[in-house]
C-alpha cells in the first residue's frame, strides 16, 4: 500500500521560495494521515521542470511527497522528492546525475503550482515504466523515513546530518556517473503559468 509521511519529520532547514512543479504529464492523488494533514503524492512524467524554494531541477521523470505542516500558520511544505536523469544549473556549475533524493522544507512565498498537459488521478498502471519508477523511489522514501525513526540504526554508517537546498546538490547526488560543467549562461527563466494546486 503506499504510504505517507506518518510520524516522519524531515529534519531539513526551511528554505523560503516557491514551489512550482511542471511536466508534460503528472498522476496526483492523496494519501490519508492518522495523525495529521494528508500526504500528496505527484508523479512528474517527461520534460519535468522544478521549483523548491531557491533551487531548479529539470528531470525526466520525479516522484514527489508533499505535506503541509500544520503546527505553522504559514504555508509550510515538507517535500521528498526522488527525481531521474536530472539535472541543475543552480550555481556556477552544471550538476547531472541518474537519481538523486531531495529532502526540503519550503515556506512557501506563494500558493502551490502545478502546470502539466495531462493530469491523472491515482498512481500509474502497474507495469508501465512510469510504475516502475514509483516503485524505486517508494523505496527511497521508505529508507529515508527509516532513518528518521529509527536513528541509531544509522548512526553507525553516517554522522552527517541532512542537508537542505541548495547544499545538498554537491553531496547527495546518487547513481552516478556524475558530471560537473562550468555554466556559461544564466538558467532560462521559471514558468509563470499556474493551474489548481494537487
Amino acid at each position: 500500500m503506499p504510504e505517507g509521511f506518518g510520524q516522519a519529520r524531515l529534519p531539513a532547514a526551511t528554505v523560503r521560495g516557491p514551489i512550482r512543479l511542471a511536466a508534460r504529464r503528472a498522476w496526483v492523488w492523496r494519501i490519508p494521515e492518522s495523525d495529521g494533514p494528508e500526504t500528496i503524492r505527484v508523479v512528474l512524467d517527461i520534460d519535468v521542470d522544478t521549483v523548491l524554494g531557491t533551487t531548479r531541477l529539470t528531470a525526466r521523470r520525479a516522484s514527489l511527497w508533499i505535506r503541509p505542516r500544520r503546527t505553522t500558520p504559514d504555508r509550510v511544505y515538507e517535500i521528498f522528492g526522488y527525481y531521474s536523469d536530472v539535472s541543475s544549473s543552480d550555481g556556477p556549475v552544471l550538476l547531472t546525475a541518474n537519481s538523486l533524493p531531495v529532502e526540503a522544507v519550503i515556506a512557501a512565498t506563494d500558493p502551490l503550482r502545478l502546470k502539466v498537459d495531462l493530469r491523472l488521478p491515482g498512481p500509474p498502471d502497474p507495469g508501465t515504466p512510469a510504475a516502475d519508477f514509483v516503485a524505486e523511489s517508494d523505496k527511497a522514501f521508505n529508507d529515508v523515513k527509516d532513518r528518521i525513526l529509527h536513528p541509531q540504526t544509522h548512526r553507525a554508517t553516517s554522522e552527517e546530518p541532512p542537508l537542505a537546498p541548495p547544499a545538498w546538490l554537491l553531496d547527495r547526488l546518487r547513481g552516478g556517473p556524475t558530471t560537473t560543467t562550468p555554466r556559461t549562461e544564466e538558467p532560462p527563466g521559471q514558468d509563470t503559468g499556474a493551474s489548481p494546486s494537487p
